[in-house]
């Protein structure tokens, strides 16, 4: 990352948070490098995703940039209770937010890639209730009533539990985040309708709850291509066809028109489509998504081709009342360098402008 860019002390103006994806594949050095990097040009968060037999075990990778960061959010994005259990994931937040110095998220969904290539079972909505509760209690330095009951010793004393986000897509993750979460890491699409589907969701869950709007941090992840446009749709394949046979309710809010297909089509490549060790592999075996729905796709889960087109949806996600957004690309076993050089020359200023 030499392209030089912004040194603000993080993105005030528009009261929108911006945040980068750094899946932690490479040496641990090139990691902090990129951390460091992404830091002074003002980004707010960075978000490392767990998956243990893709990458580096996140939370060696998480305590390496708490120490090696000084001001960024570190978030997981996301763990899961599946293969990890909730009292697990409490201990390991709770020792790097106290490394950080309070600057840690734990983002925490139903298991994708992690739970699947073990053909395990991604966790239901009712563990993901108990997942949460537990993990709260113990992070806030409690104790689990049990039976039996226990603690985690080292967090007695903490002033407030780790904040937990939910990666949610479905509806009925949605109002759970809404309900209970801290924040929501929403993965169900960038375009207008979306944005109303998730946000409605979520609402209904804080009303449930008695909680008001301001008390969610609602992330948008955004997956950002730049380039040449027709690349850019080429290339999303695999995302394409995995949200069409996993996500029905979220491509249906974005008005993508349904394709109906087995679901061994996701299994055609390793570990799975959308983390492909051979990425046109992957594009391949997609080849059955329709171009035109690909196009239907790509206009409301991917943004680009250029970084106007991402200033423009950030600008339109503030407006709907969104306060953070993830920024990744496409490539599960690279650092998003170019996108994040770019982003912090040409987008960054714009949002501190307001």
């Amino acid at each position: 990352m030499t392209q030089p860019g912004p040194d603000p002390g993080g993105t005030t103006g528009l009261a929108l948070r911006c945040g980068l994806r750094l899946p932690p594949h490479g040496p641990f050095p090139e990691l902090v490098e990129q951390a460091q990097q992404a830091e002074r040009w003002g980004f707010d968060s960075l978000w490392l995703p767990d998956s243990h037999l893709l990458w580096h075990d996140v939370w060696t990778s998480m305590a390496v940039l708490a120490a090696n960061t000084s001001r960024v959010t570190l978030g997981t994005a996301v763990a899961n209770p599946v293969t990890r259990h909730p009292t697990v994931l409490a201990s390991a937040a709770a020792s790097v937010d106290a490394l950080s110095g309070g600057r840690t998220v734990l983002g925490v969904g139903a298991g994708d890639s992690a739970v699947r290539i073990l053909s395990g079972t991604p966790a239901r909505v009712d563990q993901m209730r108990a997942a949460v509760e537990t993990i709260r209690t113990l992070t806030g330095g409690h104790r689990q009533p049990g039976p039996p009951p226990y603690r985690i010793r080292t967090a007695q004393g903490r002033p407030a539990p780790v904040p937990v986000y939910l990666g949610v897509t479905g509806p009925r993750m949605l109002r759970l985040a809404g309900e209970l979460a801290d924040g929501a890491i929403l993965m169900s699409g960038a375009g207008d309708e979306s944005i109303r589907y998730a946000l409605s969701h979520l609402r209904e869950g804080l009303a449930r709850a008695g909680r008001r709007p301001e008390e969610l941090d609602v992330v948008v992840g955004l997956r950002c291509f730049l380039g040449d446009p027709e690349q850019m749709r080429e290339q999303a394949r695999p995302f394409a066809a995995k949200y069409l046979l996993r996500s029905p309710d979220a491509v249906a809010a974005a008005g993508v028109q349904q394709v109906p297909r087995d679901y061994r089509e996701l299994a055609e490549t390793y570990p799975d489509l959308v983390h492909s060790e051979d990425w046109e592999a992957a594009v391949r075996a997609c080849r059955w998504v329709p171009h035109e729905v690909l196009e239907q796709f790509c206009a409301a889960f991917i943004v680009g081709p250029d970084t106007g087109a991402i200033r423009r949806t950030l600008h339109r996600l503030h407006r709907h009342g969104v306060s953070h957004v993830m920024l990744m690309d496409y490539a599960s076993y690279a650092y998003p360098s170019g996108l994040a050089a770019a982003v912090a020359r040409d987008v960054l200023p714009s949002l501190a402008a307001g």
